[in-house]
């Protein structure tokens, strides 16, 4: 390859690379900052209790979390450690509990003959809308 050519495919192939060489002999300005990323939201996992007649406690998640109750019958524990972004509860006569040492944001209770059991020192938003369902603050957790 004749030495211009290989001049031109090495000079093409550097402001390729971002050298920025403005097209003429001259230096360059130098590159703007990127501009920062913006901090990632906190993830959010989603955990889903249904069927009838379960039984089940949620173990300390490391991150936020959605609790989803449906079904029947079902008792549900939040164990301390979990930090609950919204407890939605639309089964028919559950009972949900969240002992002292776990937090919730929000609770939404849409479910017949249903019951939600929630440390007192929580102040969380309370939406009820089931026929004959609460979500009652409890000392001591």
């Amino acid at each position: 390859m004749p030495h211009a050519a290989r001049f031109a495919l090495a000079l093409a192939l550097l402001c390729a690379a971002g050298c920025g060489g403005g097209g003429g002999g001259g230096s360059s300005a130098p590159a703007a900052p990127a501009a920062p990323a913006a901090p990632a939201a906190p993830a959010v996992e989603v955990v889903n209790v249904s069927g009838v007649d379960a039984v089940v406690t949620i173990p300390a998640h490391a991150s936020r979390i959605d609790v989803n109750v449906s079904g029947s019958g079902n008792t549900v524990t939040v164990a301390a450690g979990n930090t609950v972004r919204t407890l939605t509860v639309s089964g028919v006569s559950c009972t949900v509990s969240v002992v002292s040492g776990a937090t919730v944001e929000a609770i939404n209770v849409t479910g017949a003959q249903t019951l939600v059991r929630y440390p007192a020192a929580l102040a969380p938003a309370i939406t009820v809308s089931g026929v004959g369902s609460s979500a009652v603050p409890v000392s001591g957790g």
